[in-house]
């Protein structure tokens, strides 16, 4: 998740910084700060996260090759209660990149199914499939929807 977000961030500030410092928008405080902080590691040398990203994508791909798929939780638990704190909202999004940011950083399809969760509350599953193989994973997906 860290290697993901320091990459993530470096390009996001390197696509947005010029909108940014023109005009100046008002953002909340959480993204504020990930704007903040992308900016603070702006110009840095990113050579080892980007090494480490493509290690990682080749291990996925040849895990997963064409004809196979990883399936995780998409979030660690249901969706977060309208008015949390910010600290809470932190947790929650900390904890869904570390799920969600897999798929990403390797550069693989990934679709999230909704299911439902303990006392009925929302849940989604995520199935990521091989490098090229995002028609197959939507067939295979759709298929199995239709089964079910």
């Amino acid at each position: 998740m860290d290697l993901f977000r320091e990459l993530q961030a470096a390009e996001i500030w390197a696509t947005h910084s010029e909108w940014i410092r023109q005009e100046q928008p008002e953002f909340g405080p959480d993204i504020a700060a990930r704007f903040s902080w992308a900016a603070s590691i702006a110009g840095q040398d990113h050579s080892r996260a980007a090494a480490l990203r493509s290690e990682i994508a080749g291990r996925l791909r040849l895990l997963l090759r064409e004809d196979r798929c990883l399936v995780i939780p998409t979030v660690p638990g249901p969706a977060p209660l309208l008015g949390g704190d910010l600290q809470q909202l932190e947790r929650n999004r900390s904890g869904a990149m570390m799920l969600s940011c897999i798929a990403g950083l390797a550069g693989l399809p990934q679709i999230t199914l909704p299911v439902e969760g303990p006392e009925g509350l929302p849940l989604g599953l995520s199935v990521i499939g091989g490098h090229g193989q995002d028609l197959r994973l939507l067939s295979w997906v759709l298929g199995a929807w239709r089964r079910a």
